[in-house]
């Protein structure tokens, strides 16, 4: 019986009910739920006066409460009506403002308070037991990277995948010679024509590349004819 069963029963739940040892001579192993910690623990009872939040076994006392580990590195968990968080997945996601932590398993993949744009956010390792192959964006690399992560008090940088992580973030090489690309606001570079002079900024210029990823609006645009030679770096040979 969960606890919103009995408190339907008889008017009291017994997990908001403080623990007593009550009185009597008895030294009567049974356990009582701590709301603080949500876990179910082991207490002697004396016997009598006792009250609801006594069970006589510890899977009764975690199947009538809300014992559960909360993952989230801020605040609560999106929960139930019975108090136990709810689990998300791509049929049930979670609602605005949250986003699905991917635990080790169903009982730690919740929704957790959003933290912002994920692939502005510092990776976080988290803590824990577990050591999970996850990929997060660095974004001084503007790279998708492996780490481990823990499985508890991380953030919405971490992803399952590769690529999820790159469809996501603006994963891309500066072609540049000098400065960054022109960004466009998904934060990734304009591409470009370069038979096309105003396929760029008037600030910038077309770098042609070996291919559309490195063809993109450079900063600088200066008279070709009056600019000195520049082999460039990479392995390709181009003519």
């Amino acid at each position: 019986m969960s606890a919103s069963e009995m408190l339907n029963y008889n008017g009291t739940d017994p997990c908001a009910e403080p623990w007593t040892k009550g009185e009597g001579h008895e030294a009567l192993t049974r356990f009582y739920y701590d709301a603080i910690k949500r876990k179910c623990l082991a207490f002697n009872y004396f016997g009598t006066k006792g009250n609801q939040n006594n069970f006589l076994t510890k899977e009764s006392c975690e199947e009538t409460c809300p014992v559960w580990v909360n993952p989230c590195a801020v605040g609560q968990p999106i929960l139930t009506a019975d108090q136990r968080p709810f689990h998300c997945h791509q049929g049930a996601p979670c609602s605005s403002g949250y986003y699905c932590h991917l635990g080790f398993d169903e009982s730690t993949t919740v929704c957790c308070q959003s933290q912002g744009d994920p692939c502005n956010l510092i990776v976080k390792e988290g803590y824990g037991t577990q050591s999970m192959n996850r990929w997060f964006y660095n974004h001084q690399t503007r790279q998708c990277q492996p780490f481990t992560y823990r499985g508890l008090g991380g953030n919405e940088n971490n992803f399952l995948l590769r690529e999820h992580c790159e469809v996501t973030c603006p994963v891309w090489v500066n072609a540049c010679p000098k400065g960054d690309a022109y960004l466009l606001p998904t934060g990734r570079p304009q591409h470009c024509n370069p038979a096309i002079e105003d396929s760029c900024p008037q600030t910038h210029w077309c770098h042609p590349g070996p291919d559309e990823t490195t063809t993109m609006c450079c900063p600088g645009r200066a008279d070709p004819c009056m600019s000195a030679m520049s082999e460039g770096e990479g392995p390709l040979q181009l003519t």
